[in-house]
């Protein structure tokens, strides 16, 4: 329930699993659904859709939270934003997200040079 209040589903070991029982018989099926980001260049934030967390650099170190620190929510869904094509943590292709999708600001000041 708590994970349904926060908004952000996390590292929960059971994700994607589920349990049926038939004739005293417990049944467990496993499935693995893939994260789908978006990433908003303006904020360096990416959101997990499949999780339903931000994903960020704080402080140094990458953090999964329910809702961004630094801007409302609000304000960061009202920003440009792109469909990310990998599926697993965005630390493994920041590098290179943030050189194709620059932040607004550096943008302009990239079309004066």
């Amino acid at each position: 329930m708590l994970a349904l209040l926060t908004g952000c589903v996390g590292d929960m070991p059971h994700r994607g699993a589920w349990v049926a029982a038939s004739h005293n018989h417990e049944v467990q099926m496993a499935y693995s659904v893939p994260d789908v980001y978006f990433y908003y260049p303006d904020y360096r934030i990416y959101y997990n859709r499949t999780e339903h967390c931000y994903v960020y650099v704080e402080n140094g170190a990458w953090v999964t939270r329910g809702v961004p620190a630094k801007v409302p929510v609000e304000v960061l869904l009202a920003s440009p934003s792109v469909l990310m094509a990998f599926h697993d943590a965005p630390a493994y292709h920041h590098s290179s997200v943030i050189l194709n999708y620059p932040k607004k600001d550096q943008y302009r000041v990239s079309l004066r040079r």
